[in-house]
């Protein structure tokens, strides 16, 4: 017997939830159940990102995955986009570099994060979202219907 009744629901909000559930398929079967037909999940989980929370930080999943694990559960996908592209990688991986120096030149390294702020129009264009570095992001955002 579940605690929650099936079809309970008209919104499940899963956002970075999934990479710290060790199942995570028995997880979106969970909200599958509870939702009513038609409803919505809402679910997002990173992809090249920092281990966190560590250590229940179980896995990152592709769009390959999502449009997989979705489909098998009969979810309509009205959304899954990218967050984020290389450059933005990139400058996660620059802050987090930041974050552990040493406070003066952690100072002098605050200098460039504005830069950042025009990386994420460099992610937009269609050459870099067309191109190789097309293939990088830092995480999925879903949404989807059941």
């Amino acid at each position: 017997m579940h605690m929650i009744p099936d079809a309970s629901f008209d919104v499940v909000n899963a956002t970075e939830l999934f990479e710290h559930v060790e199942h995570p398929e028995q997880g979106l079967r969970e909200c599958a159940r509870v939702l009513k037909p038609g409803g919505t999940l809402i679910a997002s989980m990173p992809f090249l990102f920092p281990i966190h929370a560590d250590p229940t930080d179980f896995q990152r999943w592709t769009a390959f995955k999502w449009k997989k694990e979705l489909s098998e559960l009969e979810f309509t996908i009205d959304q899954l986009l990218p967050i984020g592209g290389f450059f933005m990688v990139a400058a996660d991986m620059f802050k987090h570099l930041t974050r552990t120096t040493p406070r003066p030149i952690r100072w002098l390294l605050f200098l460039f994060y504005p830069l950042f702020d025009l990386l994420k129009h460099v992610d937009d264009s269609s050459r870099v979202q067309n191109g190789r570095l097309g293939a990088y992001t830092t995480g999925y955002f879903i949404v989807a219907r059941k």
